[in-house]
């Protein structure tokens, strides 16, 4: 049962509406707090401009057996909406400047301990191993893996030994120079923190911001299972 109501005068219900809620949780878990809610807002409610912008706020609800969960909650101001301005007809050209690199790093993404029918076993029987690192390593919280001079610029090269992963990079924008012995995607141009890596990757980056031991940065595969099975890693700056 899917309620839309108002949280203003005196709950009054905005409308009659059909909502689509679904919901992406492990098999066998009880969906408690769901770990991914999708709500899809049909059209015919969103004409109702009246009714919604009269309520300053409005709350979606799903009523189960145990009573309803607020899921989302959209605030509606009475501002206008700021424009920016016109889009610009070209975008600029020039790429920044970060500087020759000072070393090189290489990182390989793993897939061990089993590979991916070790880590499917694992999740069946609910074991809570690590079976997946990089340079052959699983993250390990207490383990800085290693130290960037503040201001300095390094090529990072990176790669997979089973499948394509994008790499994420705490604390720092870069540039992809190279993508698998091919040109550089379209895409891919410009200042990134996340690459794609399918064959050798290489990417020049500037550390412009400090970061301690006790709140380190953190380079990592950018699929939450991966990153959560152990493809991580975490490096200071100053």
């Amino acid at each position: 049962d899917v309620v839309i109501r108002s949280k203003a005068n005196g709950d009054e219900t905005i409308g009659d509406f059909d909502v689509t809620i679904s919901f992406d949780a492990r098999p066998g878990y009880a969906i408690s707090e769901p770990e991914t809610v999708s709500v899809v807002i049909p059209a015919a409610m969103l004409a109702s401009e009246q009714a919604i912008y009269a309520s300053p706020a409005f709350v979606i609800e799903v009523a189960g057996a145990t009573g309803t969960l607020d899921i989302l909650s959209i605030e509606v101001s009475e501002q206008p909406a700021r424009v920016s301005g016109a889009l610009p007809a070209r975008l600029p050209a020039t790429l920044p400047d970060l500087g020759a690199p000072v070393r090189t790093r290489d990182f390989t993404l793993n897939v061990h301990s089993g590979g991916m029918m070790g880590s499917m076993l694992n999740n069946l029987v609910g074991r809570d191993g690590q079976t997946m690192g990089i340079n052959g390593s699983s993250y390990d919280m207490s383990r800085v893996d290693f130290h960037v001079p503040l201001g300095e610029t390094e090529r990072w090269r990176i790669n997979a030994d089973m499948m394509a992963h994008p790499f994420h990079v705490h604390g720092a924008s870069f540039l992809v120079t190279g993508m698998g012995g091919r040109a550089v995607d379209p895409q891919a141009t410009g200042l990134k923190d996340v690459v794609h890596v399918d064959g050798l990757t290489e990417i020049l980056v500037r550390f412009d911001k400090p970061a301690t031991a006790e709140a380190p940065f953190m380079y990592h595969c950018h699929i939450l299972e991966h990153e959560d099975r152990g493809m991580m890693g975490q490096f200071t700056v100053g």
